[in-house]
């Protein structure tokens, strides 16, 4: 059974469905809700002087952690799972509007 798609091709539908899905990923992406974590950026004493206060926009737990890690350049790996416990007790907001996902704000020493 052939099914007649009219003006389209079936290489012109395939290309319109995909960019179609594609736009549809990205506008679910920018509808997610979003949040602002203020969230304590810790590295001890006497390893070094960095810690203070990050404000991070990410749509959940996960996502803040990438975040940060990419902020970080993964400079103090060896401290991620103190960075993990602090995402999880960091105060979050809900933002009204959508927000890319990022390090808004940081206050480190």
């Amino acid at each position: 059974m052939q099914i007649n798609y009219g003006q389209f091709e079936n290489r012109t539908l395939d290309i319109w469905l995909k960019s179609s899905y594609d736009v549809s990923v990205k506008q679910m992406r920018l509808m997610a809700q979003k949040f602002l974590y203020i969230l304590d950026y810790f590295v001890p004493q006497f390893q070094s002087e960095y810690g203070g206060l990050l404000n991070v926009i990410a749509e959940n737990d996960e996502e803040c952690f990438d975040v940060v890690v990419e902020w970080d350049n993964e400079t103090w790996t060896e401290y991620y799972s103190k960075l993990r416990e602090n995402i999880v007790r960091a105060q979050r907001f809900p933002l009204l509007e959508n927000e890319e996902s990022r390090v808004a704000e940081s206050f480190t020493t």
